[in-house]
């Protein structure tokens, strides 16, 4: 196991049930260790196991609930 820690912008999250979609589907993901989201700058925190979750991953859980991932730090 690799545990790794990605930090990344979402945009077009404008309140907390935004925020609590994205923290349950990012949870949701094999391999997601630690997720958190603030919703004033749309900074994503995730911690988590590389060999079971990549960005492929995160950016489709995303694009399906409606954001957009603004860049990745």
């Amino acid at each position: 196991m690799a545990e790794k820690t990605m930090i990344i912008h979402i945009e077009g999250m404008s309140c907390d049930h935004c925020v609590s979609r994205v923290q349950k589907a990012l949870d949701g993901l094999g391999g997601a260790k630690k997720v958190k989201v603030n919703l004033e700058d749309g900074r994503t925190e995730i911690i988590y196991d590389d060999t079971l979750l990549d960005m492929a991953d995160i950016e489709e859980t995303i694009d399906y609930l409606g954001y957009k991932l603004k860049e990745k730090v």
